[in-house]
């Protein structure tokens, strides 16, 4: 036990931070709740679980299907955020949500796809319609080929989830998005392949794959960094050590889209002779596009020029809020001391311990500390392990504007003690 708490037991019983409820009170918040107007608490029974230090109730019932009755205990927490309300109300909850999903039809996806010019656009624009677009599929069976439904109902966990065993084409997505142009950084690229041989010398695993920096795909297949993750390729060569196999560059560079159709058309070529095709991830969807560190930097060294032009200061922490993606990149890929010359870090106030405890107290509440200093004293207090102690005089009620004489002396013995602890 810490030495703050030892003393605080001396002078305040631990569990007076939860005084102000009762039993009672706690029923009628419950009661008052506009959240929770479909459950019934009049004969509910509430009490406070020490153990857990957490309010608990039982014996609530649903005013719209009164046959649901809740006799074990639960969290007040667990029963405001919905996690054992009405059971039967949850399951009239998700056929809705199904009613919903049957609303987009193919033809109204396709008008809805009409409105973006790009897959990214139309996947944030309106992501219910997206992933209805995915769901149509067709999907097919890997083991029979046969054209399934993409998705089942999951009874267990009463959810929809993806039918296993399946490979989705993609082709209605596909068809929806024929007329959206391709967005990001895109140029040519070829494709090539990888062929792998039995001793026999039989062919028993083609990868097909399309690039625009092939020394850099190379080594992402064969000897991949520790932030990389393990290609197909990489992954059937450790599992089948004794396999040769060939790299081939099957075409020449080529625009971006026409490569795109290539690699799906040799895909379908390979597969029509029987081969075992090796690719993870489907064919003709351009695979990752290789973006030159340069492009990164001349972002950040545009916006760099564009405020010393204004006469205004670069901070750092500026072009994070202004590009936040190519921020994120940079360091990544380490490019910060090239990117970021001359841009400069924010002063940042140092906040004592005293410091912090006062602000804290200054609240009305934990949760209203958090709120207004989430960024600045709650990390300061996070770092130096304080919270805890913080929310203890919460508890204790020591953020009163007007404390007693006893408040008082336990503010100054805070003092005291924090500034030896966190030294």
């Amino acid at each position: 036990m810490k030495l703050i708490d030892i003393i605080f037991e001396t002078v305040v019983d631990l569990n007076e931070g939860n005084f102000k409820w009762t039993p009672e009170t706690m029923k009628q918040k419950l009661m008052d709740d506009p959240k929770l107007s479909n459950l019934d608490f009049t004969n509910s029974e509430v009490e406070f679980d020490k153990n857990k230090h957490k309010w608990i109730a039982k014996n609530y019932s649903c005013k719209k299907h009164p046959d649901w009755f809740k006799e074990s205990f639960s969290t007040i927490d667990s029963i405001v955020r919905g996690i054992t309300g009405c059971r039967i109300c949850g399951q009239e909850s998700l056929s809705k949500k199904r009613q919903e999903r049957k609303k987009y039809t193919k033809e109204l996806i396709r008008s809805i796809a009409q409105q973006y010019d790009t897959k990214k656009k139309f996947e944030k624009g309106n992501q219910q319609a997206y992933k209805e677009a995915v769901g149509f599929g067709p999907c097919y069976d890997l083991t029979t080929g046969e054209e399934v439904r993409c998705k089942l109902y999951n009874k267990e966990t009463n959810s929809i989830i993806n039918r296993p065993n399946t490979k989705n084409s993609f082709e209605f997505l596909d068809n929806v998005c024929s007329h959206m142009k391709s967005g990001g950084f895109y140029g040519e690229k070829f494709i090539y392949s990888y062929t792998f041989f039995d001793d026999k010398n039989d062919i028993v695993g083609i990868y097909v794959g399309l690039t625009n920096d092939e020394e850099r795909r190379k080594r992402q297949h064969l000897s991949p960094k520790e932030n990389e993750a393990t290609s197909a390729v990489g992954k059937f060569i450790k599992e089948n050590p004794n396999f040769k196999y060939r790299y081939k560059k099957l075409t020449k560079m080529v625009d971006y889209n026409l490569a795109k159709v290539l690699e799906g058309l040799y895909e379908k070529k390979y597969k029509s002779k029987g081969y075992r095709i090796l690719n993870i991830a489907r064919t003709g969807g351009g695979g990752r596009t290789f973006i030159p560190n340069e492009y990164y930097i001349e972002k950040a060294r545009k916006w760099y020029n564009e405020k010393i032009k204004r006469g205004e200061i670069p901070y750092i922490a500026d072009y994070e809020l202004y590009d936040r993606a190519n921020y994120k990149a940079i360091r990544h890929k380490k490019l910060m001391d090239v990117a970021f010359e001359g841009m400069l870090y924010k002063d940042r106030k140092k906040y004592s311990n005293q410091d912090i405890i006062d602000i804290a107290m200054s609240c009305d509440s934990y949760s209203d500390f958090f709120k207004k200093y989430n960024k600045t004293v709650q990390q300061q207090a996070k770092r130096r392990f304080m919270l805890d102690d913080i929310k203890q005089m919460f508890r204790d009620g020591l953020n009163k504007k007007t404390p007693n004489k006893m408040t008082e002396s336990k503010l100054s013995l805070i003092g005291l003690l924090t500034k030896n602890k966190y030294l």
